[in-house]
């Protein structure tokens, strides 16, 4: 397929529909997870850290539009995403965003936490760097045990 940006259609949109979508199903299955007795707790830990992963992602995507024509000819183009940056590690992720939007992000975490002394938002981020690496496979021993 031929990759071309329609007309009017945009190249980058904050957040990326298609990106967020992913994220809200992750945590929509954290969501479940957390309600249920007893925890399902490397489930939950993965679904929850990759939502929050695809939510960073979000704010860092293209549209990448495929031209239907030439493989199915259909006049019209499907639409995708392409992360700037790839990978788990949330601080990386966070790194990467545009400072606009880091600074909102880091803004409306210091609002939320209502003068209370925390780490700032890169090093909270940072704590949780690989959690869906670590976690994923527990019973190869990577993950983190209280």
């Amino acid at each position: 397929m031929t990759k071309k940006t329609p007309n009017g259609l945009p190249e980058m949109e904050i957040p990326n529909d298609r990106v967020a979508g992913v994220a809200d199903q992750f945590r929509f299955a954290a969501n479940l997870l957390f309600r249920q007795t007893p925890f399902r707790i490397c489930p939950l830990i993965v679904n929850a850290s990759f939502a929050i992963e695809l939510y960073l992602k979000s704010l860092n995507s293209r549209n990448v539009y495929q031209d239907l024509s030439d493989e199915y000819g259909i006049d019209g183009f499907g639409i995708t995403a392409k992360v700037a940056q790839g990978g788990h590690e949330l601080s990386k992720l966070f790194d990467a965003l545009n400072p606009q939007i880091k600074h909102d992000l880091e803004s409306a975490y210091s609002r939320h936490q209502s003068g209370q002394k925390t780490a700032p938002l890169k090093s909270a981020f940072a704590a949780y760097n690989n959690v869906v690496c670590e976690w994923r496979y527990p019973f190869e021993g990577s993950g983190k045990r209280n």
